[in-house]
């Protein structure tokens, strides 16, 4: 699922991956500028959406993408056969935008400036040469995404154990959801729930080892096809 149109071409990798083996559905959101942004009304929209398929699903979700699907399993847990967040901290409002409008307050730089900043902290080495064009994709995921976050206030979501079988990854070099915070969703997991470490990318690790996210998804899935056969 995903809910920042202007940055979804990083997801297509794992979903290409995904696409061999199972059948995949990827639910999408776009938030207008005259529309109030509300994470409540993005979970009730992809219920209106779900609600029509016969059995519960794998729900994946990777940074803000990922607090929405967060909350889906908090709200409608019947509807989510599995979890898979990726780069959602521990504090789960903690996403790159909340950087982007704290750095704001503290830095007396241009908008455009600082955007160009948090890209290049987001892409690894490698991918640097981006990092003018990701600007641009922020900018736009700022005006295009149901962010709660603004100059005037940064809200916080309170973790809490979600009732589905969950598995939580990040990567080791990620600025925004680092090891540590990582570490932390230990006090909200139950058994059976899983972490992982991806060993780069930094926070779009997921395009960068597609293949290795991939993999650690179908393992996560195959575990639960043995606690639950009667759910496969």
């Amino acid at each position: 699922m995903g809910v920042s149109p202007s940055l979804k071409l990083f997801d297509r990798p794992l979903l290409g991956s995904l696409g061999k083996c199972f059948r995949v559905a990827y639910w999408e959101y776009h938030q207008t500028q005259d529309e109030p942004c509300s994470l409540e009304t993005v979970v009730t929209l992809l219920y209106e959406y779900l609600k029509a398929w016969d059995r519960p699903v794998h729900l994946i979700g990777h940074g803000l993408s990922g607090v929405v699907a967060y909350l889906f399993a908090c709200h409608y847990p019947q509807r989510v056969r599995s979890l898979t967040l990726l780069a959602v901290s521990d504090q789960p409002a903690a996403t790159w935008h909340a950087h982007f409008y704290l750095q704001r307050k503290m830095f007396f730089c241009s908008r455009e400036q600082l955007l160009v900043r948090i890209a290049q902290s987001l892409l690894p080495t490698s991918e640097q040469w981006r990092a003018r064009s990701l600007s641009y994709a922020l900018a736009k995921d700022l005006d295009t995404s149901p962010i709660p976050h603004s100059l005037f206030q940064v809200i916080a979501i309170p973790a809490r154990k979600v009732s589905v079988p969950m598995l939580v990854c990040a990567s080791k070099d990620d600025p925004i959801v680092a090891p540590a915070a990582l570490e932390k969703w230990k006090n909200h997991l139950k058994p059976g729930d899983q972490m992982w470490l991806c060993p780069g990318g930094r926070h779009f690790f997921h395009y960068s080892f597609p293949s290795l996210v991939n993999l650690k998804i179908m393992d996560f899935w195959q575990e639960l096809r043995k606690l639950q056969p009667s759910m496969a």
